[in-house]
């Protein structure tokens, strides 16, 4: 049977606020370690060279949630790194894998309409935010949810896989 992948939702190693504040935390930390005469310069140099050209957008993503349409089911693949501390300075690569997750799937019912299968989708959505992904992470979905307003589900599925 034919699979459809319809969203990703991006994982973040940490939230934008929090990685604003690690980031700021560890450059004054760095820029008092030089003299007095000097702090200003190294300080905006280490704020370029640490958060403005490093952006967090893309750049602490950790994992990702697909959901995709297959044998008359949505399902919800988990896949994200297993590693427990990720720092918001660094450059080490966290590896991705598939949490092998089962279960994480509903059943469209030929009576279902767009708004239930949103809506469940919103509700595995937010138990997986709960139960799977580990607690510093955070499941950036504020995208997913306003595109998820615009799209006819059904439309998006039913042509190519008869619902």
């Amino acid at each position: 049977m034919k699979e459809l992948k319809m969203f990703e939702i991006p994982i973040y190693s940490m939230s934008e606020a929090e990685y604003k504040k690690r980031c700021y935390k560890s450059i004054n930390e760095r820029a008092k370690m030089t003299t007095p005469d000097n702090y200003e310069s190294f300080y905006n140099y280490l704020e370029n060279s640490y958060y403005k050209n490093r952006p967090w957008k893309y750049n602490q993503i950790v994992g990702y949630i697909i959901i995709s349409f297959k044998d008359n089911s949505i399902w919800l693949d988990v896949y994200c790194t297993f590693d427990k501390r990720i720092r918001a300075i660094g450059n080490a690569k966290h590896i991705i894998k598939n949490m092998m997750l089962n279960g994480h799937h509903f059943y469209l019912r030929n009576n279902m309409d767009d708004s239930e299968i949103k809506n469940e989708i919103i509700k595995w959505i937010e138990s997986i935010e709960k139960n799977i992904i580990n607690k510093p992470f955070w499941l950036d979905k504020d995208m997913f949810l306003l595109q998820l307003d615009c799209i006819d589900i059904k439309k998006m599925i039913g042509s190519d896989f008869n619902v």
